[in-house]
């Protein structure tokens, strides 16, 4: 009844909420050179990415008919457990390069309250 009501009002929250985060995440990618322009194009009256939204929902449309759930999940958990590890890959590099000028504008934009040790083991 009641649960199983607010309990889908909660998932459609959930993926809209990250459907708009990957839509602006690739925003932010056009406008850095990394995707094509045409998806740094926003709305006038609201500022929101709608041709990223629209490309988002264009790839959700065709892969979720194409593909099992439980296999669509698996998928995401593996890509975000990748995305992780890229970060984390990234901090350390950034770490043990801060002292290099090539890598580091200054020094307090890649602080961490750990030590080299304790980032090697994060």
């Amino acid at each position: 009844g009641l649960l199983g009501v607010s309990s889908a009002l909660s998932l459609l929250a959930m993926y809209c909420a990250e459907m708009f985060i990957d839509s602006f995440l690739l925003l932010g990618m056009a406008e850095q050179g990394l995707a094509p322009r045409v998806f740094a194009k926003r709305d006038k009256r609201f500022d929101s990415p709608y041709v990223a939204i629209v490309a988002s929902l264009v790839v959700i449309c065709v892969f979720c008919p194409l593909f099992d759930f439980v296999m669509l999940m698996q998928v995401n958990n593996a890509l975000t457990c990748l995305s992780v590890l890229i970060e984390l890959v990234a901090a350390i590099l950034l770490r043990f390069r801060s002292s290099d000028k090539a890598y580091n504008a200054g020094p307090e934009e890649y602080r961490t309250p750990l030590g080299n040790m304790q980032m090697l083991a994060m």
